[in-house]
């Protein structure tokens, strides 16, 4: 076990999960279909395989002062009643065994220990249920995690210099919560992982990194692609939090049946589990902790979790850091949507609503264009984001709203000024395309007025109103 001082970090209050409708069990004790691990390095297991005079092959804990040899407890059903994966579950374990491991030592007489030793199990059961269940349980819900250094510099810095950033985030994250914490939940997965979200992208569904990943979990566009969501020139769903939640579930569930560890799944969500599993290889160690220490991650990727943990511990109590915060509701989410047929300008739909576009745009980010995409299938139909009072003024409405026909070419008028470069820039394609599809177009002889075709498809043409 590292030699790393721990404390009882912040606790959250109870209103942290009353406001999102989740009863304690749901939360602290989570069962996994990959199976339980901790989101800390070391179980109680491998505490006291530490010790040089336990032996590790038998586990047979008796209530009463003299066990029988015959009795045998069962520790793997106890570890699927308190998963692993749980933070607060593995922290009383780690630290109950801890503080009883001199006492074990102290004891005479090779038996004695053993019996002692077996005895723990049980104690350890016990004391888990009794504090995460128990009448006299003292918090609800409470997330406290082993602080590292690491750790330590995050909390500071986000008390500090980061204070307006991650303020911003706080309370980004009031609005998200409700949304993401079920989807989370629902894919068997721990709800700390909200918190990695957070890091990701401060809850900014149109975050951009410099190596172009986008979205709520910053994903990289081939990575998105091979988890379900949809890029092209008229949506990026990375950038939508539902479909993007879902796709980053099934990833981190990928990374957890690889590595065994949440740890070192979530440095694997960061740097790629191919970086992850070379400085295993090369350190020979699993430990998260221990690969940090290394010179084989960077140093982003080293202080990711630890970064994460830091906001999981301020958001779990963020009054008891100074930070006073309450929902925006333009940082909301609509989880209503309507069914459309056809594409449809934005613009005219804020006007039937009487709403600004800026509004559609914010509870649809993932619209790139103005519009809703182009259907290629009869009966396929695109979902858009409404709040419920405003869905149902939308079905009012509908039938007066003028649809788009969506063509593969954009016709373009040349202006006074145009070179074929700055054309090319601005619609986002090389130059040699547009005189692929223009070939007696001559880039220096440019006249005003002449229309050019553009490799596109961006020309919408407005159709009759529909008839009643």
């Amino acid at each position: 076990m590292q030699s790393q001082t721990t404390k009882e970090l912040a606790l959250p209050s109870k209103s942290l999960l009353t406001s999102l409708h989740v009863p304690t069990v749901a939360v602290m004790i989570l069962v996994c279909n990959s199976g339980c691990r901790s989101l800390l390095p070391k179980g109680p297991e491998q505490i006291l395989s530490d010790d040089p005079l336990t032996p590790s092959s038998e586990s047979m804990p008796s209530v009463s002062n003299e066990p029988s040899e015959d009795e045998t407890f069962d520790f793997d059903s106890h570890k699927q009643l308190h998963c692993h994966d749980n933070i607060y579950a593995k922290y009383l374990e780690a630290k109950f065994v801890e503080q009883e491991k001199p006492r074990i030592r102290a004891i005479r007489g090779y038996r004695s220990r053993r019996r002692a030793e077996r005895d723990l199990k049980y104690h350890v059961s016990h004391h888990i249920n009794e504090r995460i269940d128990g009448p006299h349980a003292p918090y609800f819900g409470g997330l406290p995690v082993v602080e590292t250094p690491k750790v330590e510099i995050w909390l500071n810095y986000f008390q500090s210099k980061g204070r307006t950033v991650f303020m911003k985030w706080l309370v980004r994250s009031k609005s998200y919560e409700p949304l993401v914490v079920p989807l989370l939940q629902e894919q068997g997965l721990p709800r700390e992982l909200f918190f990695l979200a957070m890091i990701e992208s401060g809850f900014s569904n149109t975050a951009s990194s410099r190596v172009r990943a986008t979205g709520t979990w910053q994903f990289m566009k081939r990575t998105a692609k091979h988890y379900g969501l949809k890029i092209d020139y008229w949506v990026d769903e990375r950038r939508d939090p539902v479909k993007s939640t879902l796709a980053a579930a099934r990833y981190l569930k990928e990374l957890y049946a690889r590595f065994g560890d949440w740890y070192l799944a979530i440095a694997a969500y960061n740097a790629g589990p191919g970086k992850v599993q070379r400085a295993i290889r090369r350190t020979k160690s699993r430990d998260f902790w221990e690969l940090a220490r290394s010179r084989y991650l960077r140093s982003e990727t080293k202080h990711y979790v630890p970064k994460m943990l830091a906001a999981l511990i301020i958001a779990s109590n963020p009054e008891k850091y100074g930070f006073s915060i309450s929902p925006d509701l333009r940082d909301m989410t609509p989880v209503y949507t309507v069914s459309l047929d056809k594409p449809r300008l934005l613009k005219d739909i804020s006007l039937a609503l009487d709403i600004r576009p800026s509004l559609l745009k914010r509870w649809n980010p993932e619209l790139l264009r103005g519009v809703t995409p182009p259907l290629r299938h009869h009966n396929e139909r695109y979902q858009l984001r409404l709040p419920k009072i405003v869905a149902e003024r939308f079905e009012q409405v509908e039938k007066d709203l003028q649809s788009v026909t969506i063509e593969d070419v954009k016709m373009y008028k040349i202006r006074r000024g145009d070179t074929l470069s700055d054309i090319a820039r601005r619609h986002n394609i090389p130059m040699r395309k547009i005189l692929e599809l223009n070939p007696r177009l001559h880039p220096r002889r440019l006249r005003p007025g002449r229309r050019i075709a553009i490799p596109v498809p961006a020309v919408i043409k407005r159709q009759p109103k529909e008839t009643a």
